[in-house]
């Protein structure tokens, strides 16, 4: 009973051999246009929320290092 190789070195005698996976080639992918069409709208919906609350937080970022550092809207002409 032979156990099959992980991975790993085999060794044949006085030769060690690297065992290494085969690679894999995808040749064709067969998807619906319907099913591919549903996918893309859904994404694109998915999208807006997505980039509302990017926006929240760019802007939160943005309050907190205008705070911290003086930028702002008005910080320029406010100092002397």
């Amino acid at each position: 009973m032979s156990v099959p190789n992980q991975g790993g070195p085999i060794q044949t005698g006085a030769v060690r051999v690297e065992a290494r996976p085969a690679g894999v080639t995808i040749a064709d992918i067969d998807i619906p246009f319907g099913r591919l069409v549903a996918f893309f709208v859904k994404a694109a919906l998915a999208a807006v929320p997505a980039t509302l609350i990017l926006w929240v937080i760019m802007g939160f970022v943005a309050m907190v290092l205008g705070t911290l550092f003086g930028f702002g809207q008005h910080g320029w002409m406010m100092v002397r």
